[in-house]
């Protein structure tokens, strides 16, 4: 049986591990960020890059949002293989498993969030065919209208949270929706 002074050191004792658990994680989470943007500053593609760190492309572009003058400056190597090392041991000692300091996404979000992103680049594509007609026909109007609507459909598209699954599906339903009506002005001659 435990006193409620054992229970206590081992709720403190918890809340302490968890924090250290946390801090390891975002110690992680920044290192990823660090290296996708220094390999994408040497010129990487997203997809080698994603290849190179064994993540996803979807993680890559989510770590190619953060601005790299807000991010903080790197930690030590040592320090992340201590601290790493620290929450392995103290795992079996804790007794429970902590869950990761931030979820990942699920599966289903992520599968949603590409099939948006690849909806909006087919409607670039289609803005793409309409800015070449204007632009052989002469019409630098009509050439910068699309221009401005290919721009601001994008900002739109990454405003919307990467967690907000059913943003996602109203997006891509719009996305495919836009693409049906163009597809008339785009196949033809």
């Amino acid at each position: 049986m435990t006193t409620s002074s054992q229970r206590t050191h081992l709720r403190t004792g918890y809340e302490q591990f968890a924090r250290v658990q946390e801090q390891v994680e975002k110690a992680k989470q920044l290192e990823l960020i660090h290296d996708v943007h220094e390999m994408r500053s040497r010129g990487f593609s997203t997809r080698a890059t994603a290849e190179a760190l064994g993540a996803s492309k979807s993680t890559v572009s989510r770590a190619l949002q953060v601005d790299p003058s807000r991010i903080p400056a790197r930690a030590s190597r040592d320090a992340l293989d201590v601290a790493a090392a620290l929450v392995r041991e103290l795992t079996p000692i804790v007794g429970v498993t902590l869950p990761n300091a931030a979820p990942a996404a699920k599966p289903s979000e992520v599968v949603t969030f590409d099939v948006m992103r690849e909806a909006l680049t087919t409607v670039k594509g289609d803005y793409a065919v309409l800015q070449r007609r204007a632009r052989e026909a002469g019409d630098l109007e009509e050439r910068q209208r699309i221009i401005n609507a290919t721009v601001e459909l994008g900002r739109r598209v990454d405003a919307i949270d990467p967690r907000d699954q059913p943003a996602q599906l109203a997006m891509t339903k719009e996305l495919r929706e836009m693409h049906a009506a163009m597809r008339d002005l785009t196949d033809a001659a």
